[in-house]
């Protein structure tokens, strides 16, 4: 706590009063909690990647944009609270550095993850498996639809919604048959009225329609990810590596999931990445 005190310092007998501040003794002995440590140095790396000074240093155009992500992502982690601001500016810090340099595409993300969902599938409740099954599935019919409308972008596409029935799977193959919540084929009448923009109903935005797809996932991906975290708090507090590594995961994916959205110009403004991933 500052504590402000006025001080008479005379010097040939004229000198006015000067305001000087003291300072409570430092306190040596505090440790912060694994979420502040993460929440202060993603904003350390925020401050970075925003100081025009080190914006000019070598590299630093792509270095610290990517420093910036990993921070992110440890607050995703590490508190539960931050976890859609979190997962946002991770994935926003992405698209900035694949802005300025092509760095890792947002389906080769998604392909370092999948070889970990099976363990993480084996401790998520049955209501977690079968939201996640059902979104990425959804999500990889509509991707695979709007491929072939969307020449442009086709292998792009392509490559995303293989992923995203590799995940469905994935998480499907833990449960049950009778639980499997994967219709393959769903309705594709919104999809062919507007394949290449339409609006959020979310959040009322005007968005291509792949992104919206992909951000549709993405707040599903959290709601998992979200529930996984609160019903594994305790082992989460007590290191439990296997679940602290699902929760890793599953917080990859919806990172993926955004930053994929953002690349196929999903609105990045501050309306659209900090109301449209909690509605």
């Amino acid at each position: 706590m500052l504590l402000l005190s006025a001080i008479a310092v005379s010097l040939g007998g004229c000198s006015p009063l000067i305001s000087i501040q003291e300072t409570d003794p430092p306190q040596e002995h505090v440790e912060l909690s694994l979420c502040d440590q993460a929440w202060t140095k993603a904003h350390r790396a925020e401050q970075f990647m925003a100081d025009p000074l080190f914006s000019r240093a070598a590299g630093s155009r792509t270095i610290e944009p990517l420093a910036a992500s990993h921070a992110w992502s440890e607050v995703a982690v590490n508190c539960p609270t931050r976890l859609e601001e979190a997962v946002t500016r991770s994935a926003l810090a992405l698209t900035q550095a694949n802005t300025r340099q092509a760095v890792t595409q947002p389906y080769e993300m998604t392909a370092d993850v999948l070889p970990s969902l099976a363990s993480t599938a084996s401790v998520m409740s049955v209501d977690e498996l079968v939201t996640a099954a059902k979104a990425e599935d959804e999500a990889g019919f509509a991707t695979t639809v709007l491929a072939g409308r969307n020449s442009s972008a086709s292998n792009f596409l392509l490559q995303t919604a293989d992923h995203h029935h590799t995940a469905a799977q994935t998480f499907a193959l833990t449960l049950s048959g009778s639980n499997d919540p994967r219709q393959g084929v769903y309705s594709v009448e919104e999809l062919l009225r507007a394949p290449q923009v339409t609006v959020d109903p979310s959040t009322q935005l005007q968005a291509p329609t792949p992104a919206i797809v992909e951000i549709n996932c993405a707040r599903s991906l959290l709601k998992v990810t979200n529930d996984f975290s609160i019903s594994h708090a305790a082992a989460h507090q007590s290191g439990e590596g296997r679940l602290k590594a699902g929760l890793t995961a599953l917080t990859q994916l919806a990172i993926a999931h955004v930053y994929t959205a953002f690349l196929l110009g999903y609105p990045t403004f501050d309306q659209a990445l900090f109301q449209s991933l909690n509605q």
